[in-house]
């Protein structure tokens, strides 16, 4: 033996190495474990970020089907509602410009009922505010006496 301990020096190193050896696969090992892991956590992320966007979707499909239930019930509702509950447009024109008032002493109360129905329809005046109008234009008082002198004629 021309170097003193050769034996023991080499046994020496070789057993540095297999240390060596073993720490890097070790390394290598949770390296890929850790790289494993990360590719996991950044799978259920995206999993999770899906999720949420699909929930969200679907909540917003179910606020867009909710508001147009709800604006076709409205609708049937408004269709379903006798004309008298729905509120009646106001007239383009009003009668006072396209009628005079009615004179009793000059005017046929039953000519100026006819031209009063007529102008009513020509503007689209609801039939239900008819009367509202006729008050304004003091035909009431004779139609009144109209209509008792009707009342007399049946009575004859």
């Amino acid at each position: 033996d021309a170097i003193p301990n050769y034996d023991e020096e080499v046994d020496y190193i070789q057993e540095l190495l297999e240390t060596l050896k073993a720490t890097r696969i070790e390394e290598e090992k949770e390296a890929k474990r850790l790289e494993e892991e990360k590719k996991k956590l950044e799978r259920e992320e995206k999993w999770i970020a899906e999720e949420r966007e699909a929930k969200r979707i679907l909540e917003e499909k179910e606020l867009e089907n909710a508001f147009q239930l709800k604006k076709l019930q409205l609708e049937l509702e408004n269709k379903s509602r006798p004309s008298e509950t729905v509120p009646m447009a106001k007239p383009k024109l009003e009668m006072r410009h396209l009628m005079q008032k009615f004179d009793p002493k000059e005017g046929d109360v039953s000519l100026y009922l006819v031209l009063f129905e007529r102008q009513a329809r020509r503007v689209e005046i609801n039939e239900d505010s008819w009367v509202s109008h006729l008050i304004g234009r003091d035909v009431t008082a004779d139609c009144q006496g109209v209509g008792r002198s009707f009342k007399r004629l049946l009575a004859y």
